[in-house]
């Protein structure tokens, strides 16, 4: 996962637990939504995918399975040594690269047929210099036609449904963690500072105790647009994240937005 500059200590000691407490989530079904983007979306075969802000790789591991050729990059360094792990681990490590960067700033001299930034990376974008950048960054490495995707907060449903303290408790084998969430809402600048505190336990031995703060802006369709076109690229889509025919709206927690590159 990506960050802002002010948030760069975020994804420190939580990479170690980022997989156990995700555990339930569907990447799978998120790389197929992927491949049907490309379907519909694509001009000609896709076969090269730039991954920004890639964390732990789970999105690009999948990704190579389907025959794809991934590259992954993520400022967090731990989060980095898990990613090629399950390469080297995978059948498919000949098509999978991971590097460290700054997803604002980098420059691979090379160009790809998409571009993704998932799991709300662009969120953690929060001020307009890093969102331009991050899509100058997804413009420079696209080729001509090329589609960049992105998911992210949406402010109707985040305004509508206010983000609540939340607590999740997860055990894998014999290790138990437990996050808190503390969200506080700034509506001036459009940004949620989720205060998290966690707590590891192997048994009834506590291993860890430890908090971070992640800012996380939501966005409006206008305001997407404005900045794509701003940097280069076309919006072709914008919809509900995992619905390439639902409209985002108000209980639209998560929107995604399809965008090429004339």
């Amino acid at each position: 996962m990506e960050c802002d500059n002010v948030q760069h200590s975020v994804f420190g000691r939580y990479a170690s637990a980022y997989d156990v407490l995700y555990a339930d989530k569907d990447y799978d079904v998120e790389c197929s939504f992927l491949q049907d983007i490309f379907q519909l979306y694509g001009r000609g075969e896709i076969r090269r995918i730039l991954d920004l802000g890639c964390g732990t790789g789970n999105h690009a591991v999948r990704l190579a399975e389907r025959g794809y050729y991934v590259h992954g990059i993520d400022r967090s360094g731990e989060m980095l040594r898990i990613a090629r792990i399950k390469a080297e681990n995978s059948l498919v490590r000949n098509r999978l690269r991971f590097d460290q960067g700054n997803i604002q700033q980098i420059s691979l001299g090379i160009s790809f047929d998409a571009v993704i930034c998932m799991f709300a990376v662009i969120s953690y974008q929060t001020s307009d210099h890093a969102l331009v950048s991050t899509f100058k960054t997804a413009r420079n490495h696209l080729n001509n036609g090329g589609l960049f995707v992105a998911d992210f907060w949406y402010g109707p449903a985040v305004l509508r449904q206010r983000p609540a303290k939340r607590v999740k408790e997860v055990t894998c084998e014999h290790e138990t963690i437990v996050r808190y969430a503390h969200p506080v809402m700034d509506t001036k600048d459009n940004i949620v500072h989720v205060h998290y505190g966690f707590e590891k336990a192997y048994g009834a031995k506590k291993l860890e105790d430890y908090k971070e703060r992640h800012s996380m802006r939501y966005f409006f369709k206008p305001e997407i647009e404005h900045f794509l076109s701003r940097t280069g690229l076309t919006m072709k889509r914008f919809c509900s994240f995992g619905d390439i025919h639902k409209d985002a709206d108000d209980t639209t927690w998560n929107a995604m937005v399809i965008a090429r590159k004339p």
